[in-house]
């Protein structure tokens, strides 16, 4: 329904929804790569670090955007230093805890990482970049013939015994793994979501040490209420309509997930969860079926 007057206009709800998406801002186009720089607790980059790495990255000839991860206490500092990038507090402590979140906020191809304790990171960044085509995951070695590094002869000393006992005790082909340089094509950082042509991963993450699994899960622990709790935040986060969407158990723990989106489907359910599935009307879906037993919303989804 619309009724016009002479000053006032209301719209029927095509219309409405149509203003409304065109209020909405525009999603900035993926950049070819992206910069992901871990700040160092309560380490400030050297004087000139991060015009540097700018300088180095106007020599590229490709679009760009810069991730700084810090310390919840260093975020401010950090924007100061580093004013055109996109600066996020670490969600917890650890470098590799700041590096994940990093990656995740990676929009690019390509992503570079670098600490911000290097003295000289742009001829590295060139380097790396000239030579994407040899590999999937370049490493900017200090360590290695033809390489010069200036740092004191303790540490030069450390890092190669570090880099022998990780070739030999984890059977690693690399000759560097502390390298603070690397440059991968992101898509080598989710595999899991490249195999199945998902978007995003959200899981478990379990904790290591010494790159070694515990057998222990990180806090929190996505289940029942905290996996509903993850989605909702993630559909916010990325404008997604859960009314519009679809989500597969075959758990009765995943209730509360089920409940979260307007299309829940029960696969191949536990009894509990199937007779919860005939009490809410949800569809049942054995993986057994052909696609023509699929409910109308899924006749184009591939059973697995």
């Amino acid at each position: 329904m619309e009724a016009q007057g002479r000053n006032a206009v209301t719209q029927g709800p095509a219309r409405a929804a149509a203003a409304s998406r065109a209020s909405l801002p525009m999603t900035a186009p993926a950049p070819e790569l992206s910069i992901v720089v871990v700040l160092p607790p309560g380490i400030a980059p050297e004087v000139g670090y991060a015009a540097g790495l700018h300088a180095a990255l106007g020599t590229l000839g490709c679009t760009a955007e810069t991730v700084v991860v810090a310390a919840p206490r260093d975020v401010a500092a950090a924007r100061q230093a580093w004013p055109e990038a996109e600066v996020e507090a670490a969600p917890g402590d650890g470098y590799g805890v700041a590096l994940v979140h990093g990656l995740r906020r990676a929009r690019g191809e390509w992503v570079l990482v670098v600490d911000a304790d290097l003295r000289e990171p742009g001829p590295a960044v060139v380097r790396l970049w000239a030579a994407r085509d040899q590999g999937e995951i370049l490493i900017g070695s200090r360590f290695v013939d033809g390489a010069t590094v200036r740092v004191p002869a303790l540490r030069s000393g450390l890092s190669r015994a570090l880099n022998r006992v990780f070739r030999s005790g984890l059977s690693l082909g690399v000759a560097d793994l502390s390298s603070a340089t690397r440059l991968l094509r992101r898509k080598t950082t989710r595999p899991i979501a490249l195999h199945f042509g998902f978007d995003e991963v959200i899981c478990n993450r379990l904790e290591f040490k010494s790159h070694v699994a515990t057998g222990r899960v990180l806090p929190p622990l996505l289940a029942e209420n905290e996996k509903a709790r993850s989605i909702r935040e993630y559909a916010v986060q990325e404008d997604i309509d859960l009314a519009q969407s679809c989500a597969f158990s075959d758990s009765s723990a995943d209730v509360p997930m089920l409940s979260a989106v307007g299309h829940p489907v029960a696969t191949t359910p536990t009894r509990r969860l199937r007779r919860i599935a005939l009490e809410n009307h949800w569809p049942v879906l054995e993986l057994r079926e052909t696609s023509s037993q699929l409910p109308p919303f899924l006749t184009a989804a591939k059973v697995l």
